[in-house]
């Protein structure tokens, strides 16, 4: 097993008690562990959805890929604002900065910048 080499991406998944609700294990051919880790977590992902959860906690062991979907979220503010957009039924493509809302308008400079803001979570 060297990186690249043969991996695979497997999971558990547990209730908010920490009981086992199901595991998961699927080769994924040579990849590298990084690669892996990302697609442990869309695996996941996919069995929690497919099973009705719309909320859930992960935990993981690589901090290098935490690393990065911290960096991801924080720098993707124009796209939080979007997805509450498209939760509230609003179904819309903007092309350029012409007629992008103007609460987007001030995201869109910090994403640019990489400067990280602060998301409240309800």
């Amino acid at each position: 097993m060297g990186n690249p080499g043969e991996a695979g991406a497997s999971g558990v998944i547990r209730n908010s008690n920490g009981k086992f609700i199901c595991g998961f294990s699927n080769s994924l051919g040579a990849q590298s562990n990084n690669a892996a880790e990302v697609l442990s977590i869309l695996h996941g992902l996919r069995i929690v959805y497919l099973m009705g959860f719309r909320k859930a906690e992960m935990e993981m062991d690589s901090k290098l890929v935490v690393n990065w979907l911290k960096k991801k979220r924080e720098s993707n503010a124009v796209a939080d604002v979007f997805a509450k957009m498209d939760a509230k039924g609003l179904n819309k493509l903007w092309v350029g900065n012409d007629g992008v809302p103007a609460s987007v308008k001030g995201f869109l400079r910090l994403d640019i910048g990489s400067v990280p803001y602060t998301r409240t979570c309800s």
